[in-house]
């Protein structure tokens, strides 16, 4: 009997100490998979949740942070920044509202967009588009 609570606790413990990301209804998508170096890269921030949701943004403008693939591994490319005269705060995406733009990358390589968004504005998680090319 104290063996099979034993399991049911370590079980319980694993469980508990595995935390799932909540699910937000926002999409980030590259329009493309190959570019070349220093042409417009479009992509979009949608929502497609019933309700509002939030995406970082400096000022007006979305915080999206580029990453490129080097060494095995994502690593910080260019963007994310915020100048300390804008305001840091996430922006409110409407239910079914898009947000369009175009990002330019001067290196060749492997690479894929992040931003921060979710539900809860003080709870934003990380969404990562699919991967692109720049050559």
């Amino acid at each position: 009997m104290a063996s099979s609570r034993s399991v049911a606790l370590v079980i319980t413990l694993i469980a508990c100490a595995t935390p799932t990301q909540p699910a937000t209804p926002i999409a980030l998508a590259v329009e493309g998979a190959v570019f070349d170096h220093g042409a417009p890269i479009p992509f979009a921030i949608s929502n497609s949740g019933p309700n509002a949701a939030f995406v970082s943004a400096c000022g007006a403008n979305v915080t999206t942070l580029v990453e490129r693939r080097g060494r095995g591994t994502w690593e910080p490319y260019a963007g994310g920044a915020c100048l300390a005269i804008y305001l840091f705060e996430p922006l409110r995406l409407a239910p079914g509202a898009t947000i369009a733009a175009t990002i330019q990358i001067p290196d060749a390589g492997s690479y894929r967009l992040k931003l921060q968004a979710g539900t809860d504005p003080t709870r934003l998680v990380s969404v990562t588009s699919s991967s692109f090319e720049v050559r």
